[in-house]
C-alpha cells in the first residue's frame, strides 16, 4: 500500500510539471508579458527585476516570454515527427510480423542498415542537405526513429500471431485485415503507448540538440535550444539566467516525459505484476 501511495504521489508530480508545461505553451499568447521577438536594444542584457523576471538576452528581448513560447515549436515538432515515427513503424512492423518470410527478411535487414546508422549524425546530415526547416527536421526524426517502433510493433505480432485464437479465426474464414484490426492490433496497443510516451522525450532533446547546432527551428521563432545556442552561449559567464531558464525547461520537460513513461510501463507490464507478487 506504502509503495501504492508513493507510486501515485510521483505520478500527480510528473503530471503536474508536463500538464503546467504543456498549458502554459498552450496559453503562451495569455501568459506571455511582452512579444517574445520584440527587440529592445536599450535594455539588453538586463538581470531579473521585476519588470523582466527573468531580464533580457542580447537583443532586449524578454526572457520570460520567449521561454514560455519556446515549447511550442518543440512540443509540436516532437509530437508530430513522433506520431509519424509510429505510422512508418507500425505499417512496416506488421508487414514483417505477419507476413514473415522473405518480407520479414528484407525488412529486418533494412531495419539492421538503418541501426547500424549514428542516428544523431544521419539527423544531421539530413537536415543539412535538405536545409533547416520544419519539414525537413519531422522527415529526419522519422527516418532516425522508425526502426524502434517497427521492431516493436514486428515482435509483438510474430507472438500474437502464433496464438491459437487468431489460428481460430483464420479457420472461420476471417480476412487478414479484420485479424491485423480486430485481434492483433488491440494487443499490441499498450506497448505502442509506453514506446510513444518515451519516444517523445527523446524527440524534444533532439529538437534541443539540432537547434542548437543551428539546424532546428530558426530564429526569430523562439525555441529552447536556439535560446541556448544564442545569447547564453556567449553571455553565460555575465548573464547565467540566459542559460538556465531554457535548460531548466528542457530537463523538467524531459524527465517528466520520461517518467510518465516509467510509470506507465510498470502500470501496463501485467508479466512483471505477476512477478512481484510470486
Amino acid at each position: 500500500m506504502i509503495l501504492q501511495k508513493k507510486q501515485a504521489i510521483k505520478l500527480i508530480a510528473v503530471s503536474t510539471v508536463l500538464g503546467l508545461i504543456v498549458l502554459m505553451t498552450i496559453f503562451a499568447p495569455y501568459l506571455a508579458p511582452y512579444d517574445p521577438t520584440a527587440v529592445q536594444m536599450e535594455k539588453r542584457l538586463l538581470a531579473p527585476c521585476a519588470a523582466h523576471l527573468l531580464g533580457t538576452d542580447a537583443l532586449g528581448r524578454d526572457v520570460l516570454s520567449r521561454v514560455i513560447y519556446g515549447g511550442r515549436a518543440s512540443l509540436l515538432l516532437a509530437i508530430i515527427a513522433t506520431c509519424c515515427s509510429m505510422g512508418v513503424g507500425l505499417i512496416i512492423g506488421i508487414l514483417a510480423g505477419y507476413c514473415e518470410g522473405a518480407v520479414d527478411t528484407v525488412i529486418s535487414g533494412i531495419s539492421n542498415i538503418f541501426q547500424g546508422l549514428p542516428s544523431t549524425i544521419l539527423m544531421i546530415a539530413l537536415v543539412g542537405i535538405l536545409g533547416s526547416n520544419n519539414y525537413s527536421i519531422v522527415l529526419a526524426l522519422v527516418v532516425t526513429s522508425w526502426v524502434g517502433f517497427s521492431r516493436l510493433v514486428r515482435g509483438e505480432v510474430l507472438k500474437v500471431k502464433h496464438e491459437l485464437y487468431i489460428e481460430g479465426m483464420h479457420c472461420l474464414g476471417a480476412s487478414h485485415w479484420r485479424i491485423i484490426w480486430k485481434h492483433i492490433l488491440p494487443n499490441i496497443r499498450t506497448n505502442l503507448i509506453v514506446m510513444f510516451t518515451t519516444r517523445i522525450g527523446r524527440v524534444v532533446l533532439s529538437v534541443a540538440g539540432l537547434s542548437y547546432l543551428g539546424l532546428g527551428i530558426q530564429p526569430p521563432t523562439s525555441d529552447w535550444g536556439e535560446m541556448i545556442s544564442g545569447s547564453a552561449r556567449r553571455y553565460f559567464r555575465s548573464a547565467p539566467h540566459l542559460l538556465w531558464a531554457p535548460g531548466i525547461c528542457i530537463i523538467l520537460l524531459t524527465l517528466s516525459i520520461n517518467l510518465l513513461g516509467d510509470f506507465l510501463r510498470d502500470w501496463f507490464d501485467v508479466k512483471q505484476d505477476l512477478v512481484k507478487e510470486l
